[in-house]
């Protein structure tokens, strides 16, 4: 019994020397959630026994700039003492229609990340019955739900024609 408690006074003295020693922020490079901390997510979390922590927009567990990714995960930390999500500012992550064609940010099909510097489609987008957003046959079914449509580049929604519905007399009755 004696030496735990001998073992336990030491462990305690060599872990508040190294502390004191260093004089600095000891970190980790690892995802975390430890609520003991203060820290509920993010990287770079200060070890048990750092003098400080603090909270920043980038490990505080919330989306911030509004963007759907929080923290570290979010483009704009550098890291988790960074205390801005926003970051650089990209086309493809700043809330506006860059190219003009109705579509922001990552609904926009020119970006492919929220890191692309441009909303500029790479191939111009041609307009075709099955996927111009509309339903042309008018039977309440659009672009490729519409079972006419046999892919985005078909130009007609009709489909095949079938005798009872090509508009002629087919068995001559």
């Amino acid at each position: 019994m004696k030496k735990i408690g001998v073992m336990l006074i030491f462990l305690l003295i060599v872990g508040t020397v190294s502390v004191i020693a260093v004089g600095q922020i000891n970190y980790e490079r690892y995802p975390t959630y430890n609520p003991k901390l203060g820290v509920p997510f993010g990287w770079d979390v200060p070890l048990p026994g750092s003098p400080e922590i603090f909270i920043t927009a980038c490990n505080d567990g919330k989306d911030n700039d509004g963007d759907g990714f929080i923290d570290f995960m979010d483009w704009g930390c550098k890291n988790s003492r960074d205390n801005s999500e926003k970051g650089n500012k990209y086309n493809c992550d700043d809330g506006k229609d860059n190219d003009g064609d109705g579509k922001i940010d990552l609904n926009d099909p020119g970006c492919s990340s929220a890191l692309d510097n441009t909303e500029k489609d790479l191939v111009p987008l041609v307009v075709y019955d099955c996927n111009d957003e509309k339903d042309n046959d008018g039977d309440g079914l659009i672009d490729l739900l519409d079972p006419g449509c046999k892919n985005s580049k078909d130009n007609s929604e009709k489909g095949p024609k079938y005798n009872c519905d090509d508009g002629l007399d087919n068995d001559g009755d």
